[in-house]
């Protein structure tokens, strides 16, 4: 083989070598993006379930609160009549 071929052979490999990489890097960075949205979505979710807790005990104070034995003891009242 003669010194034009060598070089042609070896710029072949080069631009081989190339876009073996530049496929690698690609895909990194892809599998970057997806892993942020991941992360996006977990703390949105973190948040929601934050929240979610904080309703919970709302409602369950109130239902405490309901059947305390303070409320228990309490008259109802009825309206007897309305102001205009």
């Amino acid at each position: 083989m003669g010194p034009v071929s060598n070089t042609i052979i070896l710029l072949f490999l080069f631009a081989l070598i190339g876009l073996l990489y530049l496929t690698q890097v690609t895909k990194t960075n892809s599998f970057g993006y997806s892993i942020n949205e991941l992360r996006q979505q977990r703390s949105q979710l973190q948040d929601e379930k934050a929240d979610l807790e904080i309703a919970s005990a709302r409602l369950r104070s109130l239902d405490r609160v309901a059947q305390s034995e303070v409320a228990k003891s309490l008259v109802p009242t009825t309206p007897t009549g309305t102001v205009q």
